[in-house]
């Protein structure tokens, strides 16, 4: 048998990656952020929910971020808290509904207000009532 011919293997050289220098600037996202006066009445304790919900004389359940706005077909708020956070009823009322079946809210809370005003509290991690 006769010996296969070998073709000599050739490489090719590879530019180097580019790198950046500090002076120069990358393009990056910035989220939108929602208007100040709404952050600061999550956060405040004894702020009432905007006037733009209809329940303007109710507290907010939770301190924390908002980060989905009421209205433009939305019929609620919803506010990133850490996992674990308790939350409380915006108002007094009577506890209409607990548990996990309305899929879209997961583990939820129905509350039911003198007003006949009734609030939703949903992705609970646990529900304590």
């Amino acid at each position: 048998a006769k010996p296969a011919k070998v073709d000599p293997v050739t490489t090719a050289t590879t530019p180097p990656a580019a790198t950046t220098t500090p002076s120069e600037t990358l393009a990056a996202y910035t989220p939108p952020q929602k208007a100040a006066k709404v952050i600061q009445q999550a956060e405040d304790d004894d702020a009432v929910a905007p006037n733009a919900t209809g329940i303007g004389k109710m507290r907010w359940p939770v301190r924390g971020r908002v980060i989905s706005s009421f209205g433009g077909g939305k019929d609620g708020v919803d506010i990133a808290v850490p996992e674990g956070t308790p939350v409380k009823a915006a108002e007094n009322g009577v506890v209409i509904y607990a548990g996990d079946g309305l899929k879209e809210f997961g583990n939820t809370v129905l509350v039911r207000h003198e007003n006949g005003l009734v609030t939703v509290y949903g992705h609970a991690r646990s529900i304590e009532v």
